[in-house]
């Protein structure tokens, strides 16, 4: 069996397999909350899981905007009085660009020992690492 330490080596992460895997993040305006309301029922869509939102039978937007599943989940009417369905459908079905930047997964990597050797060395034009020490602290600072 692999073991994490492993496999976090090996891929430079850090922490447990699945750490970080879900965000959450709060929304404030009512901007966000229908660009957070399209990116999360595209997700389906552009995961090749279904061709519109609405055929996916896992989402909220079909079983409890829509009502057309027998799965209800979700609590929707603070939603519902806000927009029309009209709207909100007009607003799911809209493409949205392919990088968008929300809840953006951050994913961490530890990157190896030698990759930032090999930067400092570099960007101060060193001979070896232990050159290093020889930069003032002003230069050393900057550097890193």
């Amino acid at each position: 069996m692999l073991s994490l330490r492993y496999y976090n080596k090996k891929y430079g992460r850090i922490g447990h397999l699945l750490q970080d895997r879900f965000k959450s993040e709060p929304c404030n305006d009512s901007g966000y909350f229908i660009v957070l309301m399209r990116y999360i029922h595209q997700n389906p869509v552009k995961a090749g899981l279904a061709k519109t939102a609405e055929e996916y039978c896992y989402s909220s937007w079909g079983n409890d905007y829509l009502g057309l599943g027998d799965l209800h989940v979700c609590m929707t009417e603070s939603v519902i009085r806000r927009y029309t369905l009209t709207e909100l459908t007009a607003w799911v079905d809209m493409p949205m660009p392919e990088r968008y930047g929300c809840i953006d997964i951050d994913e961490r990597r530890v990157i190896p020992d030698i990759e930032i050797r090999d930067a400092v060395i570099k960007a101060c034009g060193l001979r070896s690492i232990a050159d290093f020490q020889l930069l003032t602290l002003e230069r050393r600072k900057s550097v890193i």
